[in-house]
């Protein structure tokens, strides 16, 4: 697969499209940051800090990410190249995407082996779309990280997983949603390197709790990618509301994250799950 961005519209809810890319886990050992990267980072936004919530507890290490750019009508996955990271952990721009204007990002999370966060104000390119004015109601989100192998299958296969860092951005919608959380998270490794994950996503509506289950499985078809759709509800694949795309992290960890849809409307996950002690 080329490493050029692709670009599709939503027919409905979001379509995940194939990520293509290397990174890696080892077996026994932690899977190894490419030897001489680095990474971009500019000075600290001038904005008000409260345009800025969460944090990441490093900066990415940028060589061989891929990213994920989410918002109303596009989906977009590519390698994240010309990555751009502020010191206080916004992503500002990767590939085609980019952050501009008196800017905010929202819920931002992650380490050097991934990032996720909400961009929700200034102006912003996002693929081909250009001059987008960011609201509450007119987000896009992000997800950046670093591909895992299939060796997981091996070193991870029947491990009993512990998903206790689980993350999520509140969904782009017209209405307010509030205390958006994730639980009942269960990740699973297989020899063959499927992955299986499900969870479930709540948040605070104006018209009362909304709740919606996730459940679905990546499997590598060779070492250069993994992701899928996710089922609603028990459905199947096709139901086209979410993504599943499997991320290295540290020694006898895995990272799944991806896009999931609640009411129509995007946002990002990532689950750092490790081998339960």
């Amino acid at each position: 697969m080329k490493n050029q961005l692709k670009r599709i519209a939503w027919l409905g809810l979001p379509l995940a499209l194939a990520a293509c890319g290397g990174g890696g886990g080892g077996d026994a050992a932690a899977p190894a940051l490419p030897s001489g990267s680095t990474t971009t980072t500019v000075p600290a936004p001038v904005p008000s800090s409260s345009d800025f919530t969460g944090s990441v507890s490093k900066l990415l290490d940028t060589n061989g990410v891929r990213g994920g750019m989410y918002s109303k009508g596009l989906t977009l996955v590519a390698n994240a190249t010309d990555l751009v990271q502020t010191a206080n952990g916004a992503v500002t721009k990767f590939s085609a995407n980019s952050l501009a204007g008196s800017y905010g990002v929202k819920e931002m999370h992650g380490d050097q082996w991934y990032a996720v966060g909400r961009w929700n104000k200034g102006t912003a390119t996002v693929g081909f779309t250009q001059n987008l004015t960011l609201t509450d109601a007119n987000a896009a989100h992000y997800l950046i990280y670093h591909p895992a192998t299939s060796s997981y299958g091996t070193s991870l296969a029947g491990a009993k997983l512990s998903c206790a860092d689980a993350h999520v951005t509140k969904p782009s919608t017209d209405s307010t949603l509030t205390a958006v959380a994730i639980s009942n998270v269960t990740v699973a490794v297989k020899a063959d390197g499927t992955v299986d994950a499900a969870f479930t996503i709540t948040a605070d509506g104006s018209g009362g709790k909304v709740s919606k289950q996730f459940a679905g499985s990546a499997l590598w078809a060779n070492q250069a990618y993994a992701a899928v759709n996710l089922g609603l509800d028990g459905g199947a694949a096709d139901s086209k509301n979410g993504s599943l795309m499997i991320g290295a992290h540290e020694t006898n960890q895995i990272l799944a994250g991806g896009m999931y849809s609640l009411n129509g409307h995007p946002a990002v996950y990532s689950l750092v799950c490790k081998v339960a002690v």
